[in-house]
């Protein structure tokens, strides 16, 4: 039987896939309009991730860096410990939102081109 608190937050829930808190490492590379890896990358630390996109915290010291950002599409590698072994894959994505914090810190969401493999998740769902 469930708990009232997780009945209600499931109900609560608008998105499609969840969000399923996660830490782990995400290594961005910016694309260039052929679709290639440019010499443009970043490292962050994954919050969250989803079949269909994920947040990454990262630290930028200008915040025009961070806004040339937005919209740029995207090859994202992550690697994620859960279970206790290393998981890694990557997939392509856009930058759909950029969210500024104190200190230079910002959240970048990214929106993935395709779904991911519940495959790939069921590591970090299990780790609930």
């Amino acid at each position: 039987p469930m708990d009232f608190v997780s009945l209600f937050s499931l109900l609560m829930e608008k998105r499609a896939h969840p969000r399923y808190d996660t830490k782990g490492v995400a290594q961005v590379n910016i694309l260039t309009k052929e679709g290639k890896k440019s010499n443009s990358a970043f490292k962050g630390t994954l919050s969250n991730i989803s079949q269909v996109g994920c947040c990454i915290d990262i630290r930028c010291s200008k915040r025009k860096t961070a806004k040339a950002m937005l919209a740029r599409h995207i090859y994202v590698q992550f690697l994620i410990e859960a279970e206790g072994k290393k998981h890694q894959f990557g997939t392509t994505g856009k930058i759909i939102k950029l969210s500024f914090h104190l200190h230079n810190d910002y959240s970048v969401h990214i929106h993935f081109n395709s779904e991911l493999d519940q495959k790939l998740l069921a590591p970090v769902i299990s780790n609930q």
